[in-house]
């Protein structure tokens, strides 16, 4: 899986958990578009992640993520 690809898995996830918690994520959605270097992309993985654990997706959604 390329690193664009695991953004929007990250991002697709982050969108099923803010229905299911009723919460925003106030991180901005990634584009084809958007031209981006390896290492924004990294911290764009991490920023995802982070939020994702910081909003319990593991024990509001099951283990499966």
């Amino acid at each position: 899986m390329t690193k664009r690809q695991r953004i929007t898995d990250l991002e697709e996830r982050i969108g099923r958990l803010e229905v299911h918690a009723n919460k925003d994520c106030l991180l901005r959605a990634i584009g084809e578009d958007d031209v981006l270097d390896e290492k924004e992309l990294d911290g764009l993985i991490a920023e995802r992640k982070a939020w994702l654990r910081e909003n319990g997706e593991k024990e509001r959604m099951g283990s499966g993520y």
